[in-house]
């Protein structure tokens, strides 16, 4: 899968979302998706996007 948008709701979080993440992430290509505890891990060619459950 590859993303297509990325929608920023909030940056302000308990660590700074790059501004830039919105610019980067579309037409990546999704590598694969796991879960870790609380965490959905997004692996992508050059990283590793996480997010909280």
């Amino acid at each position: 899968k590859t993303v297509k948008k990325v929608l920023l709701h909030n940056a302000s979080l308990r660590w700074e979302v790059p501004a830039d993440l919105v610019k980067i992430l579309p037409g990546q290509t999704v590598q694969s998706v796991r879960r870790r505890s609380k965490y959905l891990l997004i692996d992508f060619k050059y990283g590793t996007l996480i997010i909280h459950l």
